[in-house]
């Protein structure tokens, strides 16, 4: 249903605007009935969206991971992996020779792979420029086996861009049977570093207490200034960014 709605707009430039045009509109009326300022002061019991905030703009943690491609996107280069699709190698590579999508679930037809993360046996050694891993390993039970697969598949030189959540709500889709972890930057700096090498380890810690309340109940980078999301405290990150090099 959802391929075949694809072609449909795909063919239909116009009938696309119209849609997001209506979805902004919609997104802003709900930030103006529900405002994150007016939320904390009734103290109320429920978040104020079930879906990260997507249904109130851009979610928090986007506003960081996406600052922290734009960063290093010179990295997102070559022969590139993303999970599940591939639209931030489409957003921020560049001289993108080819890439593959790589997803467990076999009904995602935009994957090129098919495969267990924590073993990939349909992938050869040194294979990839770099991989784009965001918001992922709090899903694998063994994170360990998954850092190596990617060590594996990376070419000498090569890069894995990932983040993960220091604070979030239960997954809307994995459930609390399958969203098995939130992370500290010195967890994440010995997952990696026993495994890269941890001179070739990079961890950034992004976000505040404000921005992680705001991420936890649902509110969207649309509510808040620019100098409020880039504040950083390291004792209340929301998201941690890694950079990974191959030696």
């Amino acid at each position: 249903m959802r391929e075949k709605l694809r072609k449909h707009l795909a063919g239909a430039p116009w009938l696309v605007s119209v849609l997001k045009a209506a979805y902004r509109q919609r997104v802003r009326v709900r930030r103006f009935l529900k405002p994150f300022w007016l939320y904390r002061l009734l103290r109320l019991k429920k978040p104020l969206s079930d879906c990260y905030g997507f249904d109130r703009g851009t979610p928090i943690d986007r506003y960081y991971i996406e600052g922290f491609l734009e960063q290093h996107r010179r990295l997102i280069t070559g022969r590139c992996l993303e999970v599940l699709n591939a639209n931030y190698i489409k957003k921020f590579g560049h001289d993108v020779s080819d890439y593959d999508i790589l997803d467990i679930d076999q009904s995602n037809k935009r994957a090129t792979v098919v495969d267990d993360l924590r073993r990939l046996t349909k992938i050869a050694d040194n294979l990839y420029d770099c991989v784009i891993l965001t918001q992922v390993l709090q899903f694998i039970d063994r994170t360990d086996d998954a850092v190596r697969e990617l060590w594996r598949i990376l070419k000498p030189g090569g890069t894995v861009l990932a983040s993960v959540p220091a604070i979030s709500r239960i997954d809307v889709r994995s459930g609390i049977e399958a969203d098995f972890w939130r992370f500290a930057p010195a967890g994440v700096r010995f997952l990696f570093g026993n495994i890269f090498e941890a001179d070739r380890v990079t961890i950034t810690a992004l976000g505040n207490c404000q921005a992680g309340l705001g991420f936890w109940v649902g509110a969207s980078v649309e509510e808040f200034s620019k100098k409020q999301l880039d504040y950083r405290d390291p004792n209340f990150p929301c998201v941690i960014c890694i950079k990974a090099t191959k030696k």
